[in-house]
């Protein structure tokens, strides 16, 4: 199944693999597929806010930082702030600083999640002085305080909002994403991704090898790798 996937990533010209924890468990999985799909899947490690309500939260916490410093992934994540749902701000923000520190310390990129939190989530990436990343951005009228200081990574999912941000951003400090299994008619795959370059190249008015090649010059450079 995974050999799959990873192969419809090779035919469609999909040459790296950003594979994201969710949840505390998720970072072990992570590690395992990217050992064995070395070279193409990179691992991102780090602790959601959706984790915060880990009744051993300060323990879960310990072991991913802990296991972040020892396996130093690509980029610590997906990690930040969802005031959309009732979780507690309080320990969002505690998982969120922590997990900065570490990223600054380390000098590791973070993939942000940032739901209903954008400009809170931009404030404390700038104060920490991270290399950073907003997954799944749709804030329009965010992307003038963003650009020039992070990156923006733009979904597989068609929206107004998105084309917008297409047009104020261009491909400077642009990424692609699916956010697999989600964001798609049916379940999403990595080599899906496709369709954002087609979109940025219909906008933009560009062909798809340019806005590929840029893409992943982006990438390259975010993530060092």
């Amino acid at each position: 199944m995974l050999g799959d996937i990873v192969e419809r990533c090779r035919e469609r010209n999909v040459l790296k693999i950003f594979n994201t924890a969710g949840s505390f468990e998720e970072n072990f999985k992570v590690l395992k597929t990217a050992s064995a799909f070395n070279g193409i899947v990179y691992p991102v490690l780090g602790l959601s806010p959706h984790s915060v309500d880990l009744a051993d939260l300060d323990l879960k916490l310990e072991e991913v930082l802990k296991l972040i410093d020892k396996e130093r992934p690509a980029a610590i994540g997906e990690i930040g702030l969802d005031f959309h749902f009732d979780y507690d701000k309080e320990a969002q923000l505690k998982v969120f600083e922590s997990q900065l520190q570490l990223a600054q310390t380390l000098d590791i990129p973070v993939v942000v999640h940032s739901r209903d939190a954008e400009r809170e989530c931009l404030q404390k990436m700038v104060d920490f002085k991270v290399r950073g990343v907003f997954h799944f951005f749709l804030v329009p009228d965010l992307v003038d305080e963003v650009k020039g200081k992070f990156l923006i990574s733009l979904p597989t999912i068609k929206s107004k909002r998105r084309e917008k941000i297409i047009k104020k951003m261009g491909l400077e400090g642009v990424v692609c994403e699916t956010d697999s299994p989600f964001a798609w008619s049916g379940v999403n795959e990595p080599c899906n991704v496709v369709e954002v370059y087609d979109k940025l190249a219909s906008t933009l008015h560009l062909s798809s090898e340019v806005v590929q090649e840029k893409v992943m010059a982006n990438v390259k450079s975010f993530f060092r790798v």
